[in-house]
């Protein structure tokens, strides 16, 4: 288990030892959960808060309803409530409940024939499966409310394409001994969707069975067709009960395509049943594949969930090993420039390979692996041709590619090559047209198929090279380029996967940088025209390619992030990430009950240490300290409020709480180690005995390089804030970073202006009291994660920093004028000073380590 606390944890815990425990546990809601049973009130700002904690009068919604638990609170707080992602139209929702038994639900399904029945009773059985999941105690009650659930759907068919229609109705309304829901929707898909809303208008109850909103009217659907998901299975193997898993969380998530990039250079883990080499030559092992009744049963277990799954064959580049057995066949080279070194000189990465598109067997075999694909979707479905990265060196290296294109009248130029690269697509598509025809020929329109953004794309070359009837663009740009408007100016229709917010892979490797939800939220995608009569913004994709990520990481790396961009796509918000934080920690919590395990988006914190260090303690006063009257106030105190003015505040909190009278030990975390020196420097009564700091900045930072729970836009303006006016005047007053912005380039600016740590630190002015104080400490613990990527220089956990002047050599405590400011020297000697260190980013800290190294200190008696 990792313990890891953000930018919201600055402050501390305290220990003493006496008492019982008491105080608030946070979770990872963004609200406070007290460790002793209350009633809770959703407060004017849409927060589900312990009752106590509210002033009389002070914000509650009209009428003032008591709830048994947050998550109760949380069904009816704020317009949507516990709804993800949010609804398009009408939605109203009652405070009250009814309290009943998931065993005691009953389905009566209204639908025009069998196929569509039997989907909708499979529909019931997994919203029941769901249903028991949320169950907090015992899911049985003797005295339950009878619950009778009605769903008519007024089209039988199970087409699933862009032009489904997903909308529903729900309205549930109760008399005295029932509960009806009345679920009314055009297809089998739209009823799908009302039932996954159905279970978001429920939740467990503190005692046995579950609780629903007594009534409610909630009208919806989405506001794009394509919400979806791309899972690349060739780079790294995924088993299949990761894909399954995911295809679970996207059904949450009212999500509807899964991209399956199944193959492609690295390995070709499919099943071709017309082509068994491919698979053969392809597979990293024999137990790394997918068969062809394992892709039909996921497709089906797709479509039960409201999921297509567009299978990706891609070409003419990402072709490598599966193709290499073509010359021992008689049929040529297949694959060219096939694992090839260097690799810089034949493809865009590695490992190599690009099909010979001069090459007629080549043609044949594709053409028998769209059979196959064919065989495996509804007859409906399309296919995605993939198409980018082809690197035209390789070709041009390539003699028999260079020759056949001279004896076509070709000559080698890059227009040449673009050329002969879209007959590729062309041929492909007529292959495919001709097996749908044959297989489904009651399906007369050709179907469109998609290829990923590339050179052929571009603005001044689409025209010529790719028919905009024939092919769907799926654009993988950032959210800067002109490219999605330009094609839609041409009359391309898209489908949007933004780069720089929807690829969940970066932030892992190389340059890259990490999307947190709300980057991932906040990715508008641009609009049709009012005037356009045809769709043309399809909708989306988030991106999972598997380089660095497998089955071990996959699911943390997705969820809930993912979740960010189904809002998107289904709602289209006006509204920013920030208004749907509270729906979005109920919808992550829905995930890990459906047994899916989501990464965490906001610091769990000094709850869950709080109870950590209960757990391994006898008869311990543990109490955390928070700026403002619940979570939410505290993270914003974390940026917002001077850390003087933080000081002081818990220094007053102290000195009431008689527990901590003879003495405590405390703990602070990130910034709270250098906040809580300056309580022991300034405020000695209480005194405090041990001071342990995690990841604390005592000598400050100069650089800024993440900013965890922040967007990249809010971090982005902070860092400039800090690198061009950290010591203005305003600054210094209204960010806190600012007041420990240590600028060794301008040490005396920094001195004069630092309104915090020059002062604690005694390096303009020596207070014989801060010295004096601090040496009081029995001990002063210092924490230095080894790899930490938010603290720059990471040496300034141990009180080391850069010499003045320059911004490369760190100085050694013990030769900084610091070292005597404060008396550290002096505790030096004494040893009262204990330097650790920790293998891991910034607050990274595993349980066992923390219980076996930090406890005994924050237990200890003097």
């Amino acid at each position: 288990m990792i313990l890891n606390s953000g930018y919201r944890c600055y402050f501390a815990l305290l220990l003493c030892v006496a008492a019982a425990a008491a105080g608030s546990v946070p979770d990872d809601s963004g609200e406070s959960a007290p460790t002793t049973r209350s009633k809770w009130l959703c407060d004017a700002t849409d927060l589900c808060l312990p009752e106590e904690n509210l002033l009389p009068g002070e914000g509650q919604v009209q009428p003032r309803q008591r709830y048994e638990s947050q998550l109760d609170c949380r069904l009816s707080c704020g317009k949507y409530g516990a709804i993800w992602p949010m609804p398009t139209g009408e939605c109203s929702l009652s405070h009250d409940r009814v309290h009943f038994d998931p065993w005691k639900v009953r389905f009566n399904v209204v639908a025009p024939n069998e196929v569509s029945t039997q989907f909708l009773r499979e529909t019931n059985r997994l919203f029941l499966s769901n249903l028991l999941k949320e169950c907090i105690r015992n899911c049985t009650l003797a005295d339950s409310k009878e619950v009778l659930v009605k769903a008519t759907v007024t089209d039988g068919s199970l087409v699933l394409n862009w032009n489904t229609d997903e909308s529903y109705m729900i309205v549930v309304r109760t008399t005295d001994k029932v509960s009806f829901v009345d679920i009314k929707a055009a297809t089998v898909y739209g009823a799908r969707f009302a039932f996954e809303t159905l279970s978001n208008l429920v939740t467990g109850s503190v005692t046995n069975g579950l609780l629903l909103v007594s009534s409610a009217r909630v009208t919806d659907q989405p506001v794009y067709p394509h919400r979806g998901l791309l899972l690349d299975t060739s780079r790294n193997f995924l088993p299949l009960r990761f894909i399954r898993n995911t295809l679970d969380a996207m059904a949450t998530s009212k999500m509807n395509v899964l991209h399956w990039h199944v193959v492609d250079t690295h390995s070709f883990p499919l099943e071709i049943t017309r082509v068994p080499e491919m698979q053969r030559y392809g597979a990293y092992s024999n137990a790394q594949t997918y068969s062809h009744a394992d892709a039909l049963n996921l497709v089906k277990y797709a479509r039960l969930r409201g999921i297509r799954i567009i299978m990706e064959i891609d070409g003419p580049s990402h072709a490598g090993n599966g193709w290499q057995w073509g010359p021992a066949a008689g049929l040529g080279n297949m694959s060219v420039c096939l694992n090839q070194s260097p690799w810089r000189n034949y493809c865009v990465q590695p490992p190599c390979g690009q099909l010979n598109p001069t090459n007629d067997h080549m043609y044949a075999v594709l053409k028998e692996i769209f059979e196959d694909i064919a065989e495996l979707g509804a007859p409906e479905e399309t296919i995605h041709m993939g198409g980018d990265e082809v690197y035209i060196p390789c070709w041009n290296r390539t003699e028999e590619i260079t020759t056949q294109m001279k004896a076509r009248g070709y000559d080698l130029s890059e227009e040449s090559f673009l050329r002969l690269w879209s007959q590729f697509h062309q041929r492909n598509v007529k292959a495919w047209d001709d097996i749908n025809l044959q297989m489904y020929p009651s399906v007369r329109e050709p179907k469109p198929v998609i290829l990923w953004s590339s050179k052929l794309t571009d603005p001044e070359n689409i025209e010529q090279l790719l028919p905009k009837e024939r092919f769907i663009i799926q654009t993988w740009v950032s959210a800067q380029s002109p490219l999605n408007r330009e094609l839609l100016r041409k009359g391309y229709r898209v489908v949007i996967s933004t780069k720089n917010a929807w690829y969940l892979d970066h932030g892992f490797w190389g340059n890259t940088q990490y999307y947190n939800w709300r980057t991932v939220y906040d990715n508008a995608l641009p609009v049709d025209s009012p005037n356009n009569q045809k769709r043309q913004v399809l909708g989306g994709e988030v991106c999972m390619w598997s380089e660095y990520v497998d089955q071990n990481s996959l699911e943390a790396r997705i969820w809930p992030r993912a979740g960010g961009a189904a809002e998107r796509l289904w709602s289209n918000p006006k509204s920013s990430a920030n208004l749907s934080q509270r729906r979005f920690y109920r919808y992550r919590q829905r995930l890990i009950a459906r047994g899916v395990h989501p990464d965490a988006v906001l610091p769990h914190c000094l709850g869950s240490i709080k109870k950590l260090i209960e757990e391994h303690t006898n008869g311990t006063y543990v109490r955390s300290l928070e700026i403002g009257a619940n979570i939410v106030l505290d993270y914003e105190s974390g940026f917002f409020i001077h850390p003087n003015k933080q000081v002081d505040y818990v220094c007053k909190q102290l000195a009431k709480d008689e527990r901590l009278a003879n003495g405590y030990n405390a703990i602070g975390f990130s910034q709270g180690g250098q906040f809580l020196r300056a309580v022991a420097q300034r405020c000695p009564n209480p005194p405090m005995r041990v001071l342990i700091s995690l990841g604390g900045q005592h000598q400050g930072v100069y650089g800024l390089p993440k900013c965890p729970t922040l967007s990249v836009s809010s971090c982005e303006y902070i860092t400039k804030l800090l690198n061009y006016a950290a010591y203005d005047d305003w600054v210094q007053n209204e960010l806190v970073q600012a007041t420990y912005w240590h600028d060794p380039l301008h040490e005396n600016t920094y001195r004069l202006k630092s309104s915090f740590l020059a002062d604690i630190n005694n390096e303009l002015y020596i207070n014989e009291r801060y010295a004096e104080n601090l040496n009081k400490l029995k001990k002063f613990v210092m924490v230095k994660f080894l790899n930490d990527t938010i603290v720059q220089p990471k040496e300034s956990q141990w009180f080391e920093f850069y010499a003045p002047g320059q911004d490369k050599h760190i100085l050694p405590l013990n030769e900084s004028k610091v070292f005597k400011n404060i008396d550290l020297d002096i505790m030096h000697k004494c040893k009262k000073l204990h330097f650790l260190s920790v293998e891991g980013d910034h607050l990274a800290i595993s349980k066992e380590w923390f219980v076996k190294e930090l406890v005994p200190l924050l237990l200890e008696i003097y």
